[in-house]
């Protein structure tokens, strides 16, 4: 067992009582140090069990909770030590010896101490560092949080309430909306996309909820087409429209999407060369978020925009969420658009879960009638089993688990498809949790080889072809350039986890050299090959500051002075000037010739520009929201593992468009599926009256 070094607290009793908590890794030193800072200027005599309690509220947020529930905390231990929940992807991969169990307080007389403490306070007390939210959930559980975890969220309703309570401007006449969706969705002019432009036209706000390729992107261009049309022939000044996402690869997609397909959109050549014309920025951006945290747009300085359109909303937290709401302007249009069945944000907070939670139940709150709800997924037509298997995690009726097991086993098929053709199961991992020679090759695949039915050519086999075209000069040229960085976004590999030889860092070893393999064969196989120095080394790539030809690159940080931001993906290859190697990007959105075939613009980035990064070979489920992918090979944890639910799973199906292979035991999948993600949250509370106020 490892052994901890001491904090010193105040309470000498508090640090012996939270030592099994903190080898547990159920609080941080920091969670400690903290209460203990704060709690002699409220309550010197407070018990070591309240400053415990409280402690823990900090540990919550850690994990993506607004607060603690204390009655459940020990329920929530037994279950993490069983392997089914409450472990962080940290804890996942340690070795040590198991920790102790904690001694947990009597959970009633726990709550009551904590919440009658004078650390705590309610509505009325906001000066206190803790407060305790009552009643979040018909069961009347009792959160105890952070005063900013409080203040977010009796924020974010505040600012929620004022912009559903502000008239939309200009404001548009019921009739000349119904003549534009009529125009502009012709047979579907009352399906789910029109009705959700409705909403989205006569109200400040509307939250779009759907899966993958259920149109949300689709109809909502169509809104901003209307609200551009209907404001020329109003003779109004030009429509001010931003556009936004959580990170920059999202930005990126939603560019993109505004800009395909515009030559279907029945409107005028003016508002298509708009739209094609308007770029996404990432939130942070948008909100011109400081370094330090701080926030250039705020209630005293409001976005200066008629319409603003954020995309990828689940992945939103709270703080992120209530920053946008305050900066947005009375009378403009705020639109949402996200999926409620993906991951919550890597910060506190399901804000979109909770926006949209009344509507499914049917209850009546603030954001009554400011839903719309997507369900006919139009992504997967060459894939319907993906699809099918989407719907079933989204819907969740009837036998929908065993449906879910069957279309991932190979039991069920998708309608005219065979099941073998767009799910493929590679196998479990072996019993040791290591993957063998044949499975990392299989993995390694749709990098290394083509994928015929698909007509794929994998990225590291464009780069082995063009090496044995012409050599280090064909990586050179601007259009192959374009086509090695397309190509590697036709495939990724998913884990759950970063560490172990199933995580991020063991599969990007062991397909890194796979794929260093294949690259280096193209350069023994191009002709006058043995003249070349590189290739006589055998195994050898061009290689500059630890980065080698061919290597994919993920950005880990935003990094303004070179413009890159977290999530970015770029491929090391030769400079097209200099021919030292750098790092392309794709920039802009992809356009498609008459010939069918796909391009993009690049640039480069010089190697000691780059900022924070890593192999993107494999890539964390929760780094892969935003993106989508032909092909995906989802890598299922080896052990329990409290990350692996059901949201997860559905996250990594779900950035498949053609094919989802996927690795592990059947055991490991339905326990998967049937484990959710369980995050306390009051904000639904307040958004959907089941409480008029915190602490009420």
């Amino acid at each position: 067992m490892t052994a901890l070094e001491p904090l010193y607290l105040r309470s000498a009793d508090l640090e012996a009582e939270a030592g099994a908590y903190r080898r547990a890794g159920l609080l941080s030193d920091a969670d400690l140090l903290l209460v203990d800072q704060v709690a002699p200027r409220f309550a010197p005599d407070a018990q070591p069990q309240v400053l415990l309690g409280l402690a823990l509220a900090l540990a919550a947020q850690r994990s993506g909770h607004a607060g603690v529930d204390l009655l459940s905390v020990e329920d929530r231990w037994r279950e993490a030590r069983a392997g089914v929940d409450g472990a962080s992807d940290e804890a996942s991969d340690k070795v040590d010896e198991p920790a102790p169990d904690p001694r947990f307080p009597q959970p009633g007389a726990w709550l009551d101490a904590v919440v009658n403490s004078a650390l705590v306070g309610d509505a009325e007390q906001a000066d206190r560092p803790f407060m305790a939210q009552r009643g979040v959930d018909l069961a009347g559980t009792t959160l105890v949080m952070s005063r900013r975890m409080w203040s977010d969220q009796e924020r974010l309703a505040e600012g929620i309430a004022q912009v559903v309570g502000a008239t939309p401007s200009p404001l548009a006449e019921a009739s000349a909306v119904e003549a534009g969706i009529a125009t502009l969705f012709g047979k579907e002019a009352h399906g789910e996309g029109a009705d959700a432009v409705r909403v989205a036209a006569q109200r400040s706000l509307c939250v779009v909820t759907g899966g993958p390729g259920t149109g949300k992107t689709y109809s909502i261009k169509r809104l901003l087409a209307l609200l551009l049309q209907l404001n020329d022939a109003a003779g109004g000044p030009p429509l001010r429209i931003e556009m936004a996402a959580p990170t920059g690869k999202a930005a990126v997609r939603m560019t993109e999407a505004m800009a395909e397909e515009l030559d279907e959109l029945h409107a005028s050549d003016a508002v298509k060369s708009t739209l094609r014309a308007l770029p996404a920025r990432t939130l942070h951006k948008l909100l011109r978020v400081r370094p330090d945290g701080t926030c250039g747009v705020s209630p005293t300085d409001r976005l200066d925009a008629d319409v603003v359109v954020v995309d990828e909303a689940s992945m939103v937290d709270l703080t992120m969420m209530r920053r946008l709401f305050e900066g947005i302007a009375p009378g403009t249009r705020l639109v949402l658009l996200g999926d409620r069945d993906q991951l919550a944000s890597v910060e506190a907070g399901t804000v979109l879960a909770d926006m949209v939670s009344g509507a499914f139940a049917g209850e009546d709150g603030l954001l009554s009638g400011a839903v719309a709800r997507f369900t006919h997924s139009h992504r997967f037509k060459s894939a319907p089993t993906v699809g099918a298997l989407a719907r079933t995690l989204q819907v969740r009726e009837g036998p929908w688990l065993e449906q879910a097991m069957g279309f991932m086993s190979g039991n069920a098929l998708g309608e005219g498809e065979k099941l073998a053709d767009r799910v493929r199961w590679l196998g479990p991992e072996p019993k040791n949790g290591r993957p063998d020679v044949e499975l990392l090759a299989q993995l390694a695949k749709p990098y290394t080889g083509r994928d015929d039915d698909l007509n794929i050519e994998g990225y590291a086999a464009l780069i082995a072809r063009r090496l044995r075209e012409g050599g280090l000069r064909a990586l050179r040229q601007p259009a192959t350039q374009a086509a090695v960085v397309l190509a590697l976004d036709s495939y990724r590999v998913l884990a759950v986890h970063r560490r172990g030889p199933l995580g991020v860092s063991g599969l990007n070893r062991s397909l890194s050299a796979l794929v260093q393999k294949a690259i280096v064969k193209g350069m023994k196989e191009r002709p006058g090959a043995s003249e070349d120095a590189a290739a006589k080394r055998g195994s050898e790539l061009p290689k500059q500051s630890g980065l080698w030809l061919g290597q994919p690159v993920l950005v880990t940080e935003n990094a303004y002075d070179v413009d890159l931001r977290n999530g970015d993906v770029g491929v090391v290859l030769p400079s097209r000037t200099s021919g030292r190697l750098c790092v392309v990007f794709p920039v802009g959105a992809v356009t498609k010739a008459a010939d069918g075939i796909k391009t993009v613009e690049t640039r480069e980035v010089d190697i000691a520009r780059l900022p924070a990064h890593e192999t993107a070979l494999a890539m964390t489920v929760h780094k892969s929201q935003g993106s989508q992918f032909d092909i995906v090979a989802l890598v299922l944890a080896h052990e329990a593992s409290a990350i692996q639910t059901r949201e997860l799973i559905y996250t990594g199906i779900t950035r498949a468009k053609s094919r989802l292979n996927w690795v592990g035991t059947e055991a490991q999948l339905r326990a998967g599926l049937d484990r959710a993600v369980g995050r306390a949250s009051g904000l639904g509370a307040l958004l959907w009256g089941r409480q008029g106020r915190v602490g009420s």
